[in-house]
């Protein structure tokens, strides 16, 4: 059954959307008149989350998914940016789903969200990832 959740913008940018863990992928769905459709294998996000942790350590890191500084290559280090690093699907649309992972990580119990709906931040709160733990918590909670 499809969680609902909605991303971390502001009030009048927030978008509700679904997501679905099923044969090993994290499948995303906004709600919206767009229907922006997202898709994360759990291997992968096993990989973003073990990025973020040797780049942060528990502390915040940004969103980091601007289109026109990922395109050039000059974002700042963070979820955007590091699903455009270590991402399966290596392109810029596939970056910017990071504005429905980070709430999606949030759900699994491995982030926490600083609040801000500008300057979206998140920091691990998951000291020790395990991949069998991260597939299980996929199986249990989406």
């Amino acid at each position: 059954m499809p969680v609902n959740l909605v991303t971390r913008g502001p009030a009048e940018r927030a978008i509700s959307f679904e997501a679905q863990y099923a044969d090993g992928i994290l499948h995303i769905c906004s709600l919206d008149e767009r229907h922006i459709q997202h898709s994360y294998s759990a291997i992968e996000i096993y990989l973003i989350l073990k990025s973020l942790q040797q780049q942060f350590g528990q502390n915040y890191f940004p969103l980091a998914n601007n289109v026109e500084r990922l395109g050039h290559g000059e974002e700042q280090p963070g979820l955007g940016m590091t699903i455009l690093q270590v991402g399966f699907d290596i392109n810029i649309a596939h970056a910017q789903g990071s504005s429905y992972l980070g709430p999606c990580l949030e759900h699994l119990g491995y982030c926490e969200w600083n609040g801000q709906h500008h300057g979206i931040q998140w920091r691990l709160i998951q000291e020790n990832l395990s991949d069998r733990q991260l597939l299980q918590d996929l199986s249990e909670r989406f």
